[in-house]
């Protein structure tokens, strides 16, 4: 391939912001890379194949059986009604494992073709060498600023290199998903983006927990720090002279994003508040007396989540009152059997332990999205309000023989879950009315791409020991704003797993090989995964500003820890080594980079 460059792509008004630099007091330039990570699911990829029966039966570690059964049957040229895909536990998917990845067609056919079952699983040191890995990019990032520290305009040219092959979505990871996240939240109007995809004889890139953002706001947000740095402003200052305000809503980003619920000011001033940061010099005049370099870092991110375009969903109320929901999201570990039961309970006033989830079977639905881009809540959620409403509608009529009335007399009464005859005190229990009927069953389905645009502060302190170069995380505090949340307990447990990702990827995880294109990292003997010791406790605060774009008023969350946490964490760690003149250091902050660094070697 000439060059090796498989792609051009732009994003923004190149004209416009040429002007904008010709305007500009200060041009600030930071050269950004997010290296190369393993995904690293705690259960590896597998599957087992069954040719016995009707249809060949595959149970894979997979984030989308209907995603899953669509591949294998088009690789194979075969019917989709002649496999059965379930996906009960995935153990962790990151959206490695929405891939296609080729042991599983292969599995397939030798099981079709010897009719013996057929089951294998991935070494871990087979998954570091062949599932498909992730981030990549490096960039090169101005922001042209006038007197006062406002942004006017930016200017990027990324490369990302995709590996050798683009299986999935690899080339889509740094354009169309993220590449036009250019600006976060400030209110910028002239940018022009270029990204270019290169091939290499290495593991093809693709979508990893974000999938494109968290390497975009790691740009943004490096540069609006460096920007400070260099103008004279606090890091807290210099974002609050450009973010977008409330009265501007609806807004919509130079790189075409819609904003249509956000309050910026109001979450980083909460940030700012939860992290005492009025405090910190205290606190990095006492690491200095110690003989360590504290740091301060601040990320204001947002995230793009929901995607489409298909979702669907079925309710069966049995006769015993027992309700079995399917969908076509499946959980890794996002906690959907407690959210969807939450959802379907409050519609039709059950009890929330007579909901069961069913999820990860073909079978079941014709079709589904299947879980990614942080789209389950966005669009489950819709799903089950609509075969809710469905139910409610076949129960009215079949409670009309039941209590001998006319439908036009009767009304659902959702607090008490129950028919009720209008003007009366004669009801029936929706179960009743299931028992009655034999059974109740109604779908839901959304045919269409909602987005929703999840936001927030992220606030991190590190101290660096200048004897060992060994960086330690020692404060980090969270103010997202996800809409109206469902459960808080899982939405909490979502943001640490992601926050802990992102920190993985600034402290300690690299793929790397050597000039001869030997995997250096290919255990956990030589990946630097986080581990809790390196973890402080996170203080997680939530905002609901609910977003008009869906009936419960829902952002996405499942990805966004990830987003905030590379920028944070990076600030801080810069802000810190720019105390010993170290400016220009790029991740991972090992321990010996970090000591290389300081010592100028």
């Amino acid at each position: 391939m000439p060059g090796n460059r498989l792609f051009r792509w732009e994003v923004g008004d190149e004209a416009a912001t040429a002007a904008a630099f010709e305007r500009a007091e200060t041009v600030v330039e930071v050269a950004i890379t997010n290296q190369r990570l393993v995904v690293n699911a705690l259960e590896p990829r597998g599957i087992v194949v069954d040719p016995g029966g009707e249809a060949t039966r595959i149970w894979v570690s997979n984030q989308g059986v209907h995603a899953a059964r669509n591949d294998i049957t088009r690789d194979l040229a075969r019917n989709a009604d002649t496999l059965q895909v379930l996906s009960p536990d995935v153990g962790g998917g990151f959206g490695m494992k929405l891939i296609n990845h080729p042991e599983y067609s292969l599995a397939v056919a030798l099981a079709e073709e010897t009719g013996q079952p057929v089951k294998w699983t991935a070494g871990r040191s087979e998954s570091f060498l062949a599932d498909v890995q992730a981030r990549d990019l490096h960039t090169r990032a101005e922001g042209a600023f006038d007197a006062k520290g406002r942004l006017l305009g930016l200017r990027w040219h990324s490369t990302s290199n995709v590996g050798a092959y683009t299986p999935g979505y690899g080339a889509a990871v740094h354009t169309m998903f993220s590449g036009h996240l250019i600006g976060g939240v400030y209110d910028v109007s002239a940018v022009h983006h270029v990204v270019e995809g290169v091939v290499t004889n290495s593991t093809p890139v693709d979508a990893y927990r974000g999938a494109g953002k968290p390497e975009v706001l790691h740009v943004m947000e490096r540069l609006m720090s460096a920007a400070a740095r260099r103008i004279g402003l606090d890091q807290v200052e210099i974002r609050r002279r450009n973010l977008i305000r409330p009265y501007q809503i609806p807004y919509t980003t130079a790189g075409g994003i819609e904003f249509d619920a956000l309050d910026a000011p109001a979450v980083l001033d909460k940030a700012i508040a939860a992290a005492d940061w009025a405090g910190f010099p205290a606190r990095a005049q006492a690491a200095r007396s110690a003989g360590r370099l504290a740091g301060i870092g601040l990320a204001y991110y947002y995230e793009r989540t929901g995607g489409g375009p298909v979702e669907r969903g079925r309710i069966e109320m049995q006769a015993d009152g027992t309700i079995l929901a399917h969908v076509g999201t499946q959980s890794s570990g996002q906690g959907h059997e407690t959210a969807w039961a939450q959802v379907i309970a409050d519609q039709l006033g059950v009890p929330f332990d007579s909901v069961r989830i069913e999820a990860g079977d073909s079978a079941a639905l014709p079709d589904g999205g299947g879980t990614g881009g942080s789209r389950s809540a966005v669009q489950a959620s819709r799903v089950f309000l609509r075969a809710s409403e469905a139910l409610v509608d076949a129960a009215l009529d079949a409670a009309t023989e039941l209590l001998e009335v006319a439908r036009p007399d009767l009304a659902f009464d959702r607090e008490a879950g129950a028919i009720r005859i209008a003007g009366t005190d004669r009801a029936a229990s929706l179960q009743e009315v299931a028992a009655h009927a034999g059974g109740l069953t109604a779908t839901g389905a959304v045919d269409d791409k909602i987005t929703t645009t999840p936001n927030g502060a992220h606030i991190a302190e590190v101290e660096v020991d200048t004897d060992t170069g060994e960086v330690r995380l020692t404060r980090y505090t969270v103010v997202d704003d996800f809409g109206r949340v469902i459960n808080p307990m899982i939405v909490t447990g979502q943001v640490h797993g992601g926050v802990t990702q992102g920190i993985g990827q600034v402290l300690g995880e690299a793929m790397v090989w050597n000039e001869d294109g030997q995997p250096l990292a290919a255990s956990y003997m030589d990946y630097r995964m986080p581990r809790a010791a390196d973890l402080p406790f996170f203080d997680v605060e939530l905002v609901e500003l609910p977003t008009p774009s869906n009936p419960l008023g829902l952002k996405g969350c499942g990805e966004a820890g990830s987003v905030a946490a590379v920028g944070a964490t990076a600030n801080a760690v810069m802000d810190a080594l720019a105390l010993a003149d170290v400016h220009d250091l790029a991740p991972p902050y090992t321990p010996v980079r970090v000591w290389e660094a300081l010592n100028h070697r």
